[in-house]
């Protein structure tokens, strides 16, 4: 399959910035593996020293293959910068996050790096998040029948996420399941941010509204 040409020019950009020395930390998904495999290649052209600190199982097996050097936040509690992607962007900075299941980590890294940059084609700017793209909700499995009903109160459709080759629902990095809720266009994304979490038994939610976030846009002409 092609690679989007904007998402190229995404993570063509992300790699310029780059420096010697620095600890980086890494999402995951399809733009986060082109980034791991651009900076493996910088690396070795320009002989850098870098640390990667993944935020997923795939991204932890991607960047060993790689034979990039890779710690963790006990070691490096305040990365350099984040690099990572998203399924739905505003030009204000807020993202919808959690496709590849991996959002808690990637909050959690994005949260404590000194930058959070984040690389997207200009397919996944809108006006609103929830245009086509449900909210990823991190829970424990003990308690995801009560927040699925907690969740439907907010006004969502919510479902259980399951995938393919794996019987049962989807287990996170974190042994919990993903419940997919179907908001629609979302008004007020940090008031809902904040009232998915107040939730007991939910871990994290997609919605992402740092005011620390760059956006790195990548245009669709080669």
């Amino acid at each position: 399959m092609a690679i989007p040409p904007g998402r190229l020019n995404a993570v063509y950009q992300a790699i310029k910035i780059i420096k010697d020395g620095w600890v980086i930390a890494v999402g995951s998904g399809s733009t986060v593996s082109l980034f791991l495999d651009e900076l493996s290649k910088k690396v070795k052209n320009e002989n850098l020293h870098v640390i990667i600190i993944p935020g997923s199982s795939q991204s932890y097996f991607q960047a060993l293959n790689l034979k990039l050097p890779i710690s963790t936040l006990d070691e490096y509690p305040e990365p350099d910068a984040c690099f990572d992607s998203a399924d739905e962007v505003m030009e204000n900075g807020v993202l919808l996050k959690g496709g590849g299941a991996a959002l808690t980590r990637e909050k959690i890294l994005a949260y404590f790096s000194k930058r959070f940059i984040v690389m997207v084609e200009e397919s996944k700017i809108v006006k609103r998040i929830g245009t086509s793209h449900p909210v990823p909700i991190e829970v424990l499995p003990y308690a995801v029948t009560p927040v699925s009903l907690e969740i439907k109160k907010l006004g969502a459709n919510t479902v259980l996420r399951h995938g393919s080759g794996k019987n049962g629902p989807i287990i996170t990095d974190n042994g919990n399941y993903i419940i997919d809720a179907y908001f629609n266009l979302i008004a007020e994304p940090q008031y809902l941010e904040l009232k998915i979490n107040s939730i007991p038994g939910v871990i994290e939610n997609g919605i992402f509204t740092f005011a620390k976030t760059e956006l790195i846009i990548g245009k669709s002409e080669k």
